[in-house]
């Protein structure tokens, strides 16, 4: 019987020795590939989204089925399909970052593109942050009067990492009955419709190659990683991970090629 791995990207998969986001290792990709050989299917999770797929795809020397933005993009065979918030999310979140005064940068991501309209809050004018205002200029678009002809997707919150949880666990009081809220990084929340996660995406991977449960590992490092070990029964979690991360996954690792040599058992 095939099976199907899934693995995280950034701290996970994209990780030589203490270097996030540094690409795949070569060790990583020949412990991938022989898997791949032996008939079996590999897939990406990740809060990036479907943009990235020709990279990563490059990187791996085959191009993998996808699950973007957290559970809210599904590339799969060259097809693409993608979830939406139902209700006008944003204007409710937007307005609860002013009136709660939570200093925090929104980035909200449509179909079509992504925007950025208050610039007040972290990571502007401050020394060294983990995301750079830079990386922001991707946004800078203004706002749509309406979302008639482009959805909203998933929303990123960037804010102070020593404030993470505190703005989390605000956004969860007021929200989780509406959206998934989870963080991808010290300093970023992700944002998306409820029931778009990782893990949902995983359950529409098994549901479309035939898979049970106990056909499917998956390999994390983060809070929205969580949701992926919760579907499966092989989860692995990688060994710089918080601690709260760790006790949710059934093995830690120091590699991706670990997780996949122990879950498929081939040498």
């Amino acid at each position: 019987m095939k099976k199907l791995f899934v693995s995280d990207l950034d701290g996970t998969l994209l990780k030589i020795g203490n270097e996030y986001s540094a690409g795949v290792s070569e060790e990583n990709r020949k412990i991938i590939q022989k898997y791949i050989a032996n008939g079996n299917l590999f897939a990406i999770a990740s809060a990036r989204g479907h943009q990235y797929l020709p990279v990563i795809s490059d990187m791996l020397g085959f191009t993998p089925d996808y699950i973007g933005g957290n559970g809210t993009m599904l590339v799969s065979d060259g097809q693409l399909q993608m979830f939406y918030f139902e209700d006008d999310f944003y204007s409710l979140l937007k307005q609860t970052v002013i009136e709660d005064s939570l200093s925090a940068t929104v980035i909200l991501h449509t179909e079509k593109a992504s925007y950025c309209e208050n610039r007040d809050a972290y990571p502007f004018g401050f020394e060294n942050p983990l995301h750079t205002p830079g990386m922001f200029r991707f946004a800078e678009h203004p706002v749509p009067a309406d979302f008639s002809e482009e959805r909203p997707v998933n929303i990123a919150v960037f804010v102070e990492p020593e404030r993470m949880e505190e703005v989390k666990l605000k956004l969860r009081q007021k929200f989780s009955h509406l959206v998934e809220i989870v963080s991808s990084d010290l300093d970023l929340i992700n944002i998306t419709p409820k029931g778009c996660t990782k893990g949902s995406g995983i359950l529409r991977l098994m549901e479309k190659h035939g898979l049970k449960i106990e056909n499917v590992g998956v390999v994390g490092d983060s809070d929205n990683d969580v949701n992926m070990f919760e579907v499966t029964k092989f989860s692995y979690c990688m060994d710089h991970s918080e601690e709260i991360v760790k006790n949710k996954a059934s093995k830690v690792v120091k590699s991706v090629g670990e997780a996949l040599i122990d879950f498929a058992e081939f040498e």
